[in-house]
């Protein structure tokens, strides 16, 4: 009986890289792994700040409810007695949104907020059942930067100061221009109370920022639905205060970066 006869297995042997080696790795993934889209929106009006300037517990548990749709008005403007004791009896101030303040000057919104707007749009949309396992890829192989080159002019990659998760909306100096206004709601026992809001906000500015979708779960994430999800974006809104109406946009640019 013949015997037969094993070749030896070939052995691979992975030495340590030099960190310029790392370096070139590294390089060559940021190139090939991303794909990369431009956008730039314009918004038709104002954009609000969310962030609460007094971050009281209490205040953010009920801005977090909601409390309907936002009326524009003040209490000076009503004027019969009975129903000024009814809104004065449940009145509650919110305190001020503003936006956020870092150590560079300006006003600035972090691109979550822009990631968090395409997740729920796309769920709006029935997209995640459609598109089978888009739920997660949007979710862990999605992501939102500021460009390279802001409209300020910074290059935050080069300067390594952090602003790829930020997006500059205008100078803080003069502060912005602040809404009041006041929602109507109910407490827990059904009765009527309301709410003063006060919000700092922008008007119609244009910011610039790239999707950044891994080349991976491209398969998973159609172009048409993307395409679809920020036009309803774009009338959803972004900021806060959008059921009444506010942070509606313009896409002005959406183009692959090569």
């Amino acid at each position: 009986m013949a015997k037969t006869q094993i070749e030896p297995t070939q052995t691979v042997t992975v030495g340590p890289r030099k960190p310029i080696d790392w370096k070139s790795l590294i390089k060559k993934a940021e190139i090939t792994h991303w794909r990369r889209i431009a956008v730039a929106i314009k918004f038709r009006e104002w954009c609000m700040a969310g962030k609460p300037a007094k971050l009281d517990a209490a205040e953010a548990m009920v801005k977090a409810r909601g409390l309907g749709d936002v009326i524009e008005a003040k209490l000076e403007e009503i004027t019969d007695a009975d129903e000024r004791a009814l809104l004065a009896e449940g009145v509650k101030d919110e305190g001020k949104c503003e936006f956020h303040r870092r150590e560079l000057p300006g006003l600035w919104l972090p691109t979550n907020n822009i990631k968090a707007g395409l997740k729920e749009n796309w769920g709006v949309l029935g997209l995640r059942k459609k598109e089978t396992g888009s739920r997660g890829a949007l979710a862990e192989g999605v992501f939102v930067c500021a460009q390279r080159s802001d409209s300020i002019g910074r290059n935050w990659e080069l300067e390594g100061m952090g602003g790829l998760d930020w997006i500059y909306l205008g100078p803080a100096v003069p502060p912005p221009k602040i809404y009041t206004g006041v929602a109507h709601t109910t407490d827990r026992m059904g009765k009527p109370c309301s709410s003063i809001k006060r919000h700092e906000y922008v008007e119609k500015v244009t910011v610039r920022f790239e999707i950044k979708m891994a080349r991976a779960i491209e398969a998973k994430l159609s172009s048409e639905g993307l395409a679809r999800t920020m036009n309803h974006f774009a009338e959803h809104g972004l900021g806060a205060c959008r059921s009444g109406g506010y942070g509606k946009f313009d896409i002005v640019e959406m183009e692959d970066i090569d």
